[in-house]
């Protein structure tokens, strides 16, 4: 019977080594549980794109013509996006080395402190504006 009681009632959508007991056999148009049926849904989460995941800008290179990999490779920043121990300070600082766009490694790589998007932070509340009050 098909119930609502935890147990996969329809085998094509049901894990590999679901118990289907409540599916009487081939259920669903007859089909047995199978490699082309029982992973119909594993598969398709493994297209879903992490939405917490990070990317980094493809193709970048600093004003020097090093690539968000070199940037890992040295340890020339933190995912915090602060220099690392590979950095040295007498190069003056990370945004320095922007590509021409004004890019920085901390604009552009994940590992230098890139976020999955540019509007992640929180918009200014007006009402705690450091601005001039208006009116007495």
């Amino acid at each position: 019977a098909y119930e609502n009681d935890g147990e996969c009632d329809v085998p094509q959508y049901c894990p590999e080594g679901t118990d289907l007991a409540d599916c009487g056999g081939g259920g669903a148009g007859g089909q047995e549980p199978g490699p082309g049926n029982s992973t119909a849904f594993a598969d398709m989460s493994d297209d879903l794109e992490d939405p917490t995941a990070c990317s980094d800008i493809a193709d970048w290179v600093d004003s020097y013509g090093d690539t968000c990999e070199n940037y890992v490779q040295q340890e020339w920043c933190l995912a915090d996006g602060q220099v690392g121990p590979g950095w040295n300070p007498t190069w003056g600082s990370i945004s320095d080395y922007a590509d021409e766009g004004g890019a920085d490694a901390t604009d552009a790589c994940c590992a230098c402190g890139r976020t999955t998007s540019a509007d992640t932070e929180e918009p200014e509340d007006p009402t705690t504006s450091s601005s001039e009050p208006v009116g007495d």
